[in-house]
């Protein structure tokens, strides 16, 4: 056998080489290039550097990236997350080949992920296929369309089978704190009324590209995230500050002139009363929504004092005829029929056949005749429907992979969620595992609830999903049966506090 010291030494000098060649690169670099040359060496250091050293925080980069967001924009624009999937699973790698992996008892994946991967990798390869045949080019834009609902899968699939959720406590920190970051850059560059961007690496940060349209997203995460906090806070310092966070983060829900986003917003309360069976609340909650309702149906001169997008937000509740009083109404009708012609393409292009309703219609390449000043509405609207972007998650999701889809896509949800559901309704929010359930829960119950006008691929939801669903497992792995228990009472007083999950174990 090999002499461990031996093999050490070797590895401590292997290492040393490795150091004194990157330093030697890193100082001709800077010396040629100046600080290009510093931020390509970094560049090139930091994957490698985050595949080997990752370790079991390999999956942690890839929630970070979603909810940070961002776009390097290159010769193609590149979405952060689009690359922290490959990272996280090439840093994967050396924890299956050194077998480091943890020992987890977790129930098996159903089937219907496997099929949603099928599903998604298959259309896309017939689409590609059709459009190679058919000589239109656009692979790119095709394989992104798909790529927004795959990744979530891949991840799904790598994560609940080698994922630890042992640091869930940190990475929840972490999402707290880059949201609070996304919505100060927002603010920042709002009030600069320009562009905030990495030099050298054309990075537009998150929160840049969209400007207040990007609160519809963030916004509306941060107040789950911040109201879930609230309800777990114990210190009279914690909840205000949660609550001052959820606040703000509604006003700014507002202020991104999102109607939808304010519909969720408003549906935040009426759910959680829901999932605890509260039906007292729930009938506070919706007197209280109700009354504001009439209140600015009779009153919607009142929004001539807040700023145009608040306009464009709070006109969800106003009635159609009452809409001449609000400055926007013209846009908001334009938006609507958009909306509705979006629905019409998706049902006509998901019954084309009797295959495409069980299995989903193809996507095309994107058409640059969308951008042309002389197109007309339905011209965009034809383009956006070819390319499967409805704007719409339920015509997503049955456009592009039908029946099969949106069964699997449920299928998948309630498999991740029943566990967590159960255990917010039975104890609330008492823990940080609980936030995480809430947060999945919540965001599912929106994504359905408004699928059939906004949204997309329920990427996001299934991300969050299964960091639930493994908490939750992972949680009940933790705890003592209940044979256990009543030993331990047998003759000796009360027991110990037992763990409310695998965190507090």
């Amino acid at each position: 056998m090999t002499d461990p010291h031996v093999t050490r030494r070797i590895s401590q000098g292997t290492i040393l080489l490795i150091g004194i060649g990157l330093a030697l690169w890193l100082i001709t670099a800077v010396g040629e290039k100046g600080v290009y040359g510093l931020i390509s060496v970094t560049l090139a250091i930091a994957p490698v550097a985050w595949i080997v050293f990752a370790g079991p925080h390999w999956w942690m980069l890839m929630p970070l990236a979603v909810v940070f967001g961002g776009i390097f924009v290159l010769e193609h624009k590149v979405f952060t997350h689009e690359i922290a999937l490959p990272l996280s699973l090439l840093a994967l790698l050396p924890m299956i080949a050194t077998r480091r992996l943890p020992p987890l008892s977790r129930p098996p994946v159903p089937a219907a992920s496997w099929l949603l991967l099928a599903l998604l990798a298959g259309n896309a390869i017939a689409s590609l296929y059709a459009s190679r045949y058919q000589g239109t080019g656009g692979a790119g834009s095709i394989a992104r369309i798909y790529y927004q609902g795959m990744w979530a899968i891949v991840f799904l699939l790598a994560f609940y089978r080698f994922g630890e959720t042992r640091h869930i406590k940190t990475l929840l920190a972490l999402l707290y704190a880059i949201a609070l970051v996304r919505i100060l850059v927002g603010l920042l560059a709002f009030g600069l009324g320009q562009y905030i961007y990495v030099p050298y690496l054309n990075y537009v940060l998150g929160g840049m590209a969209q400007g207040l349209a990007d609160f519809r997203f963030t916004g509306l995460q941060l107040a789950i995230l911040s109201g879930a906090c609230l309800l777990r806070a114990s210190s009279r310092g914690a909840r205000c500050f949660h609550a001052v966070i959820a606040l703000a983060s509604g006003a700014l829900v507002v202020m991104s002139g999102g109607r939808v986003s304010v519909g969720m917003l408003c549906g935040l309360p009426l759910f959680w009363a829901l999932i605890r069976r509260k039906f007292g609340w729930l009938s506070v909650f919706g007197a209280l929504l109700l009354a504001t309702v009439v209140f600015l149906n009779q009153r919607p001169d009142l929004l001539y004092q807040l700023p145009r997008e608040a306009q464009r937000a709070l006109s969800i509740l106003i009635r159609e005829s009452s809409t001449q009083w609000i400055d926007q109404h013209d846009v908001v009708r334009g938006s609507n029929e958009w909306h509705r012609r979006l629905m019409e393409l998706g049902l006509a292009r998901w019954t084309e056949s009797p295959f495409t309703i069980a299995f989903g219609n193809r996507v095309e390449a994107y058409d640059k005749g969308y951008e042309s000043f002389s197109a007309t509405m339905e011209v965009r609207a034809q383009v956006a429907a070819r390319m499967g972007v409805y704007e719409s998650g339920l015509w997503t999701v049955l456009g592009t992979l039908g029946i099969a889809g949106i069964l699997s896509y449920f299928r998948l949800l309630y498999f991740c969620l029943k566990g967590p559901a159960q255990e917010l309704r039975r104890h609330g929010v008492r823990d940080v595992s609980h936030v995480f359930y809430l947060w999945a829960v919540l965001s599912t119950a929106l994504w359905a609830a408004f699928s059939w006008i906004a949204g997309g691929y329920p990427s996001f939801e299934v991300m969050l999903a299964v960091l639930a669903k493994a908490t939750y497992e992972d949680g009940k792995a933790c705890t003592p049966p209940a044979r256990d228990r009543t030993a331990d009472t047998a003759g000796h007083g009360p027991p110990a506090r037992l763990p409310l999950s695998h965190e507090e174990g």
